[in-house]
């Protein structure tokens, strides 16, 4: 029970990162807020838990884009789910499983959709961070953030391994703004690691690389062939990472990512 002392809240709770997060600190002992703009997604979520889980989850709705949404969701958490630490998980990213890789070159971007995927991805955690980061110091809390990056941060797509996946316009891609979006994340933790450092609140990265979750056969071969543990992830895999940087065990580590990519980034 790493996490039994931990109030975590968690961005993005409805999708198949973000719910393996929640599940990973319940397991670990810790209260959960599960914050989405989707409740269909929320509720889905509570009803895969189990019944003693359940009693230390809370399901909240927001747009984390919003400044006054993200004010009225901390005033919404009850006392004993008050926060000391959060999860930036929310952000668009095109997925292949999806069939979300159609209409992504650099021509097909435009401004109005480069700055909605900023405001999910980039925005958000900054909004959630500072309404955060205020509370815990004004309550004379150590906290901890951890910010959930991508082996895009640190390397470009390889498009080669979306050649084969349908795409109406003849070219399945990773578009610009995933990548650029999750450089943005890494530079967002080293900033707020050092603006918050003696205040007690400690801040780093987590990196996926790849998650299995139900591509074509073609897309996990190529990218397979890009790792030297000849595989995708598993989402259970990035939780070990996560609990360290949420728990004490981390406790002089601020200002780090964690790179959880099976060793894409070697080659």
């Amino acid at each position: 029970m790493r996490l039994k002392h931990k109030s975590v809240l968690v961005s993005g709770a409805g999708g198949l990162l973000g719910s393996g997060f929640v599940v990973a600190c319940l397991k670990e002992g810790a209260r959960v807020t599960a914050v989405d703009i989707d409740a269909v997604a929320l509720e889905r979520l509570s009803d895969s838990l189990t019944e003693q889980h359940r009693k230390r989850f809370l399901a909240q709705t927001a747009d984390i884009t919003s400044e006054s949404s993200v004010e009225a969701l901390f005033e919404k958490i009850p006392s004993e789910f008050s926060p000391n630490a959060l999860v930036n998980n929310a952000a668009i990213n095109p997925r292949v499983e999806k069939g979300e890789m159609d209409r992504n070159r650099i021509e097909d971007i435009t401004k109005e959709r480069w700055d909605f995927e900023f405001s999910v991805g980039l925005w958000g955690p900054f909004v959630l961070s500072r309404a955060f980061g205020l509370r815990v110091i004004s309550n004379r809390q150590t906290a901890t953030i951890v910010n959930i990056g991508s082996d895009y941060a640190h390397i470009a797509p390889n498009q080669n391994i979306y050649r084969e996946e349908p795409s109406d316009s003849g070219q399945a891609l990773k578009p610009v703004t995933y990548p650029v979006m999750k450089h943005g994340v890494v530079g967002l933790t080293r900033y707020l690691s050092t603006y918050w450092g003696r205040s007690g609140i400690r801040v780093n990265t987590l990196s996926p690389g790849g998650i299995a979750n139900g591509q074509t056969e073609t897309f996990v071969s190529l990218l397979s062939e890009q790792i030297p543990l000849g595989r995708l992830a598993t989402s259970d895999e990035l939780s070990g990472a996560l609990v360290y940087l949420l728990s004490d065990e981390s406790s002089y580590v601020t200002g780090a990512e964690i790179i959880v990519d099976g060793g894409r980034q070697i080659w």
